[in-house]
């Protein structure tokens, strides 16, 4: 393949020519019309043969064919487009520009996904987009869809989020700290008094790591590790946690004298919450004087934990579970089982499921593969 020279393009004639030859092929471009995000064609030049209408009425112009011939960078103003006499993707600046990298890829003949950040000439305004690109032909012409979508509020969320999270969890340490400091000068007759301050520092924090957890695992941002773990201990420890809680109490929770002991290799942070969400549900759904229990069995292929409770689910609600945002516990509720089937799908790559009948009550399970067993 030749080498690709930037700073190639034809004139305003040649561009309108290809953008009549595109127009006669009525079928695709309704298609393209349809598409709720800005949608250009490009041509091996870069240059524009075709624009929606929804670019037109973003940029309150009366015709499409006021696009025909320029670049991207020059239609949405980016100040770099024009540092050279070339225009848009030919100053030093372009090289690191997302959209320059994927509509290259794609005059490559391959599909690509990038982000881009542009500051408009004259008016100062910021933007964040998306652009997706893939080559396609119309009618015989060999072009690029570049398709734009705005990711502004996406990045000032996660800053925003990023930043929330890292002071939440500042403060709940201090909070932490000042409660081991208490246990430590208080006399013994606020022993009470401390512990309950201890449960409520160490549950604030295990709530912050929680929806922190969720929220990369939804974006795709959860990033794994693997480290040692034994079943028994596991459980042990998110039942000790729990049984802490308010809503466990007079409630019982064990942990199956059957259950499997033995070492592997996991995420350990990413198993204990499913572990730990199966518990919580299993504990808000029983009540008083009931008994939860919860187990880790083995085969060759899988280690499956889970968690039992005697209560029996709605026909309904079982048809809904694993779902984002359904709950049984009302409005601004429902992330508990969404997040197990997440966790475990996506980044343990197991499996999640449930059984709930009359006379046998509920259990949820999650199992993962065990070849990673420790030796």
């Amino acid at each position: 393949m030749n080498e690709y020279n930037l700073n190639d393009r034809i004139n305003l004639e040649e561009a309108q020519s290809i953008s009549e030859k595109i127009q006669f092929d009525k079928i695709q471009l309704k298609i393209f019309d349809s598409i709720p995000n800005i949608l250009l064609l490009l041509n091996s030049t870069r240059q524009v043969v075709y624009a929606n209408d929804l670019l037109a009425k973003m940029l309150e112009v009366e015709s499409v064919d006021e696009f025909i011939g320029k670049r991207p960078g020059e239609i949405l103003n980016c100040n770099r487009a024009f540092l050279t006499d070339n225009g848009c993707g030919t100053s030093t600046f372009c090289a690191t520009c997302g959209a320059l990298k994927s509509i290259l890829s794609s005059i490559h003949g391959f599909e690509d996904v990038q982000e881009c950040r542009i500051i408009q000439e004259g008016t100062g305004n910021a933007f964040d987009l998306r652009v997706r690109t893939s080559p396609i032909t119309v009618n015989d012409e060999e072009t690029v869809i570049f398709s734009v979508e705005d990711i502004g509020n996406e990045k000032r969320r996660q800053v925003f989020e990023r930043v929330f999270f890292h002071d939440i969890m500042n403060t709940a340490f201090g909070l932490t700290c000042l409660a081991e400091l208490l246990e430590i000068s208080l006399p013994n007759d606020y022993d009470e008094f401390k512990q309950y301050a201890r449960q409520i520092s160490e549950r604030l924090t295990n709530e912050i790591k929680s929806q922190r957890q969720l929220m990369m695992a939804e974006s795709g941002h959860l990033e794994l590790s693997k480290e040692p773990i034994n079943t028994i201990a596991i459980m042990k420890e998110i039942k000790d946690i729990y049984s802490k809680y308010d809503i466990a109490k007079d409630k019982e929770i064990l942990i199956d004298e059957n259950s499997v002991d033995f070492n592997f290799e996991a995420d350990k942070g990413i198993l204990g919450r499913v572990i730990a969400n199966m518990l919580k549900n299993a504990i808000e759904a029983t009540k008083a004087n009931q008994t939860i229990s919860l187990g880790c069995e083995k085969n060759a292929d899988f280690i499956r934990f889970w968690v039992k409770n005697p209560t029996v689910m709605a026909e309904d609600v079982q048809k809904q579970i694993f779902q984002r945002s359904f709950s049984t516990k009302g409005k601004g509720r429902g992330i508990g089982t969404y997040s197990i089937k997440l966790l475990t799908e996506k980044y343990l790559k197991g499996n999640v499921g449930f059984s709930s009948a009359a006379g046998e009550g509920t259990t949820f399970f999650a199992e993962i593969n065990s070849l990673g067993i420790a030796t």
